[in-house]
């Protein structure tokens, strides 16, 4: 029975009018609490009841990360443009559209679902990049030791494919710190 107040004596206790918490019993005390965990605090701790939306974030940034992975593989694949630089783009854009996924506010949680994905995405089209360089040159699919191997020789040790691949962990989350407001300006 929450939120009563009702005076209790010791014949009139029962199972009944016990406060459902702590927090509750306090309230029905009327002396305010001094502890700090009721305190009003000036900063959330934990975001509950925003507006943030991580499932409609989390697949904006799946489907982003596909569209742009795929593109970036027909791009490298068929020698349109064969560069390391093509992360800091897709970089970006997978922070919009996590961003427009998510909404204005959590930007924590929008970095963190970005850089998820971005990641992910990085090392995801450099295999199969590989995978497919792997297979014009040899002329069968390289099995997963090959294509590690070719991953890590032509990608991981090239110290452009790495700064390009840094820049854009660091355009991934200042992009969604840009859009931290929102995207349309109300006149």
């Amino acid at each position: 029975m929450s939120g009563t107040n009702q005076q209790f004596d010791e014949k009139s206790f029962s199972v009944r009018t016990v406060p459902d918490s702590w927090v509750e019993a306090q309230k029905d005390s009327g002396v305010p609490d001094p502890t700090p965990l009721t305190s009003r605090r000036s900063i959330g701790v934990v975001p509950l009841g925003g507006e943030a939306d991580v499932l409609t974030g989390t697949l904006a940034g799946l489907a982003i990360s596909v569209v742009v992975g795929v593109s970036w593989f027909a791009f490298e694949s068929q020698d349109v443009v064969n560069s390391p630089w093509l992360a800091v783009l897709a970089a970006v854009l997978i922070a919009v559209g996590v961003r427009l996924g998510v909404g204005a506010d959590h930007s924590d949680i929008r970095a963190t679902i970005s850089l998820i994905f971005y990641i992910v995405t990085l090392f995801v089209v450099a295999y199969f990049i590989e995978r497919y360089d792997y297979l014009r040159v040899y002329g069968v699919p390289p099995g997963f030791q090959e294509a590690q191997t070719e991953l890590v020789r032509d990608r991981l040790t090239e110290p452009r494919t790495l700064l390009a691949w840094s820049i854009g962990v660091f355009a991934n989350l200042q992009t969604g710190y840009l859009l931290r407001r929102r995207l349309t300006r109300t006149f």
